[in-house]
């Protein structure tokens, strides 16, 4: 654990513009470099998927969005590099609440 993963993710799925990064992790381990990462965003939802989807579909990911409940999930994969993300962003009063998840960090 430590704010510094937040600065490890991919170059392709940085931390949402002006979100408060809560909380941060990583691994690094052999071929297992995993980060995970949550914030908060004023921001409402389905603005942060469309950023995070526009992002992965320029990278070359795949991007499927599902309703989990209140909560919307977009997730993909890269079949080239093995790269994968999964996002979930939660909607809350002022704004979102947002965990991003992915593989092949920095």
């Amino acid at each position: 654990y430590g704010m510094e993963w937040a600065q490890r993710l991919p170059d392709w799925f940085p931390p949402y513009p002006g979100g408060r990064v809560t909380e941060a992790a990583g691994q690094e381990s052999g071929a297992c470099r995993v980060r995970v990462v949550t914030f908060r965003t004023a921001d409402p939802s389905q603005r942060v998927i469309d950023w995070y989807h526009h992002r992965a579909v320029a990278a070359g990911f795949s991007a499927e969005q599902q309703a989990r409940g209140a909560d919307q999930v977009l997730g993909g994969v890269h079949r080239a590099s093995g790269g994968a993300y999964y996002l979930i962003v939660t909607p809350k009063e002022h704004g979102s609440e947002v965990a991003l998840i992915v593989n092949n960090g920095r």
